[in-house]
Order: C-alpha cells, then structure tokens, then sequence
C-alpha cells in the first residue's frame, strides 16, 4: 500500500525549498516513502534541517548508501515516481528512470542544471510531468504516486517516445558541429 517516490539525488541538489516540498508530499499522500540516496552522506547540520522540516515524518524517509549501479537501477524500478530536485535538477537519473519507464516530475528552471528533465520530455513529446510551480509540483507527484492508471498511462508514454532520447544522432552531430567550431576558431 506504499506509494514510493524516488528522490535519488546527492544531497547538495536540494534547497530548503525543495525539501519544503517533500514535506507536502509526505504531508498529502499519508502513504508516501520516500527514497533518498546517502551515497555522499548528509552532513548533520543538512540532516538536521530535513528533520525540522518533516518533523514526525521523518520516519517515511529511507536513505541508502553507496549502491552497485544494478542495485541502484534495482531502486528506480520499484519507485512510483522520481523527484527531479528544484532548481538543480538531475541528468543521468532522469535517463535511468525513463529507460525503466518511471515517471520524473520535473519543475521548469531557467537555469541548465534545472533544465535537462524537461528538455528529454520536450525531446519525447511528453508534456505531463512539467510543472511551473512548487504547488504543481507536489499535486503532480502525488497524483501519479497515487492513480495507478494515470501513472500507467505515463509510463506507456515514456515506453513508446524513449527510443527519441536514446537513439536520437541530431544532439550528438550538434554537439560535434559545436566543438569542431570552437577548435577552428581557436586555432586560427
């Protein structure tokens, strides 16, 4: 009956923000637990503001250390949804989970870091995982937690538009088109 949300970032990813809106997910879904990595480990000063935070749901927070990357992955797939953290964002989480075809719920940033989730959406075509507030943010992550259809339909979603991230060779030529430019320009 537990509804798993996956917040599988190092610890210097989160903000008092961010960790305000974990406790309206814990706050909201009664059922939550939330998953969160321990691999860098939480120095006490940040572990102590998490617990102020969450106060006596504390308790619904699980941390794991260092994983085997199987393991990790392991982690991912039993995980209703991932918290893509704000403003920082994640890269190569959000790519684990979408090849596992787990939902990320991501808020818009306008800063880089903050921006890969939303751009392998746009890439996939997928808009509903995309917030632009704190309060989406929440209510996003719960009703997808909570409504296993909604979150199944997702999940059909990522299955059938990953192959667009994944085997996409337009961002790669991009990239190479970029460099090649800035090595002649600095060679002449």
């Amino acid at each position: 009956s537990d509804n798993i949300y996956g917040c599988l970032q190092t610890f210097y990813k989160f903000n008092c923000d961010f960790e305000e809106t974990i406790n309206h997910i814990l706050l909201r879904d009664p059922n939550a637990i939330i998953l969160m990595s321990n691999a860098v480990p939480y120095c006490k000063s940040h572990l102590l503001r998490i617990k102020k935070k969450v106060n006596h749901n504390i308790n619904r927070i699980r941390w794991y250390n260092c994983l085997e990357f199987k393991e990790f992955l392991n982690i991912i797939s039993i995980c209703d949804v991932i918290l893509d953290p704000f403003p920082f964002g994640g890269c190569n989480t959000s790519f684990e989970a979408f090849d596992l075809n787990i939902p990320v719920v991501t808020l818009s940033s306008n800063i880089l870091g903050g921006s890969f989730t939303k751009g392998l959406y746009n890439k996939m075509g997928i808009t509903d995982c995309t917030v632009t507030n704190k309060k989406c943010y929440v209510n996003k992550c719960v009703e997808i937690a909570t409504n296993k259809k909604y979150k199944n339909l997702i999940c059909r979603k990522i299955k059938v538009n990953k192959y667009k991230i994944f085997q996409d060779k337009d961002s790669v030529n991009d990239w190479v088109n970029l460099f090649l430019q800035l090595y002649l320009s600095n060679t002449n």
